[in-house]
């Protein structure tokens, strides 16, 4: 899955194992971070860029402060 940010130039992919690649703007190298526990189905920034809102293929949906790099957020979607 991947993602950019609507207001800044970041972009993020995550992976089939839950690894988070954030390439901020003009980066030539992700930061890497372990950002689920599944396979990341879906992503998508917040209006500024802070937050990052993922999906897993577990229906877990995660919500992270990209700027503190930390997990504020984990719910269970129903099935």
């Amino acid at each position: 899955a991947w993602a950019a940010s609507p207001n800044t130039w970041d972009f993020a992919t995550g992976d089939d194992k839950g690894t988070i690649g954030l390439w901020p703007d003009r980066a030539m190298t992700p930061r890497v971070f372990n950002g689920a526990t599944a396979g990341i189905t879906h992503m998508a920034f917040s209006p500024a860029g802070r937050f990052l809102a993922l999906a897993d293929a577990e229906n877990q949906v995660w919500l992270w402060d990209l700027w503190n790099e930390r997990s504020i957020l984990k719910t269970k979607r129903p099935s």
